[in-house]
């Protein structure tokens, strides 16, 4: 994954809009995976709770 990002940044480093661009959906992903861990969290909690 990170081979990926580092290929794309050597093909693109003239172009620094796609970098950007690569770096937002690198955030997107973290604050996505964040929510879903939270979730899964909450799901685990309530199922302790109330099995």
């Amino acid at each position: 994954m990170l081979l990926a990002y580092f290929l794309l940044w050597v093909i693109l480093k003239d172009s620094k809009k796609y970098f950007d661009k690569i770096f937002d959906h690198i955030d997107v992903w973290q604050i996505a995976l964040k929510r879903i861990e939270f979730v899964l969290r909450l799901v685990s909690l309530a199922n302790r709770i109330n099995p």
